[in-house]
């Protein structure tokens, strides 16, 4: 479908029906890093200074009630979104979890439309990624009680698993109809469970994370974290580490992405040789993936690329960045701002409208707006110089 409007207004970019997903030209991956302020590099365009590149991807973190969504423009305007526009990175949006029985009753409705429209205002896509490790709670900060399990250390029953199961997918649809209700249309949805687990807590069975998909209409994109914590060659770091990893990912015929990944900083060679395998590993033994994201902080462990001025694989994931496959990149956001009024003639082919004044903004909805493979052809025509 294709529909224009004409305003007086800057209209915001998650309202004209953007396509929810995102694909990187064929025979190229995305590539992107989270970098801690208080490791090496002290942001992410260091970092690209260092490689000699910009990224297509930026992590962020925010938790569920951020002050960064307490109105409809501030997450737009701080200063790493503003960074990311300005770069044309597409800002991963990592958004914490919280207690599931309080979504289910829509006691939260707000913060969630808070959280919507800040995210609809901003001029861009936004690849997001709430709850992410939802099967490793209990690890990293994830509260137990956010599933409903007990809290005093005793494993939560087999039908305790199940609710839990089935309120993290009922909540995870609230969440995208409230987004969708309120023109967030520029959020593309990642599923990202880490890859550390596939089994309910106290039991041996597998097929524990599957339980905690929201369904392939709810699901734009799957994510995975994982990370290289004991000398494993690149492609074991998803293979067969993980108890849940690529293998499980392409069941779900989504694009993919490694959301989170690291080699220990401590150990030098190891940094070295999980960068130099990836090269060739990415493209050879993971065709699904569409995107590779670099952990470059202390987490749970040391993941850092430099820290105080010490590089271990710095240079190797320099050269791993600057290959061609990683080096997709995305169309230019649409910055209506740089718009100015005019009296104009916008002509859709085969039917001509004419639009007095204001801004003209068109959507249009295509099979898939980031493969570069336009579905028509749309001019414009100005009266006046401007």
């Amino acid at each position: 479908s294709l529909a224009a409007t004409s305003s007086g207004c800057v209209p915001a970019f998650g309202n004209i029906g953007v396509e929810t997903t995102m694909m990187p030209t064929q025979g190229s991956i995305l590539a992107g890093a989270r970098v801690s302020p208080s490791t090496g590099p002290t942001n992410i365009e260091a970092l690209e200074i260092a490689c000699g590149r910009t990224f297509a991807l930026s992590m962020h973190y925010y938790a569920w009630a951020d002050s960064a969504f307490s109105n409809a423009q501030k997450f737009a305007q701080t200063q790493p979104i503003i960074d990311d526009a300005a770069s044309n990175r597409i800002p991963v949006v990592s958004w914490n979890a919280t207690n599931l029985t309080d979504i289910l009753s829509g006691t939260n409705n707000s913060a969630i439309t808070n959280a919507a429209l800040a995210m609809a205002a901003f001029q861009g896509p936004i690849l997001l990624r709430w709850a992410w490790e939802m099967n490793l709670l209990g690890t990293n900060s994830k509260q137990w009680a956010y599933f409903g399990y007990p809290t005093n250390g005793s494993n939560p029953s087999s039908a305790q698993v199940a609710a839990a199961q089935t309120n993290f997918v009922v909540a995870w649809r609230q969440i995208r109809k409230i987004f969708d209700a309120n023109g967030a249309a520029n959020v593309i949805w990642m599923w990202n469970p880490g890859a550390g687990n596939d089994s309910a807590p106290g039991q041996s069975a597998g097929g524990y994370t599957d339980g905690f998909y929201p369904g392939d209409t709810f699901v734009d994109w799957i994510g995975i974290d994982a990370y290289n914590r004991q000398n494993d060659t690149f492609a074991d770091t998803y293979t067969v580490g993980p108890s849940y990893g690529y293998t499980n990912m392409a069941a779900h015929a989504k694009p993919l992405l490694i959301g989170e990944t690291g080699a220990y900083f401590t150990n030098e060679a190891h940094q070295i040789t999980f960068f130099d395998a990836a090269t060739g590993s990415l493209q050879t033994n993971f065709p699904q993936l569409l995107g590779f994201m670099y952990f470059d902080a202390n987490g749970n462990d040391d993941w850092s690329l430099t820290v105080a001025g010490v590089t271990n694989g710095l240079t190797e994931f320099s050269n791993l960045v600057n290959t061609a496959y990683l080096n997709a990149t995305v169309p230019r956001f649409l910055n209506y701002a740089q718009f100015h009024a005019f009296s104009a003639r916008v002509h859709v082919a085969p039917a001509a409208m004419t639009f007095q004044g204001g801004v003209i903004g068109i959507g249009a909805s295509v099979d898939n707006l980031y493969s570069n493979l336009p579905s028509g052809k749309i001019d414009f025509y100005s009266d006046t110089n401007y």
